[in-house]
């Protein structure tokens, strides 16, 4: 029985999530439902994955996700609101 798995990457920064990306695709446990790409250049992320699904000769799904990491974002609300109250 196969495990259907979204695979969520920042494909781009380093060659981890390459071969990640391969590794969802070869293993005959995993089926790859879809890719999203987070962090940066999502749109850029999101066309290198979708190369690379073309190499590999499939048609899965590849998406875009957030281009900032949540925990930043909710870093700097948190530190406009300290601004604002006169805490920082």
């Amino acid at each position: 029985m196969t495990k259907r798995v979204i695979l969520d990457t920042d494909i781009g920064t380093d060659v981890d999530d390459c071969l990640a990306l391969a590794l969802a695709l070869s293993s005959p446990e995993l089926r790859l439902e879809a890719v999203t790409c987070v962090y940066g250049d999502v749109l850029l992320r999101a066309r290198m994955v979708l190369k690379l699904l073309a190499l590999w000769g499939t048609s899965r799904r590849a998406g875009r996700g957030r281009s900032e990491h949540t925990a930043a974002r909710f870093a700097a609300d948190l530190l406009g609101r300290a601004r604002r109250a006169g805490v920082a």
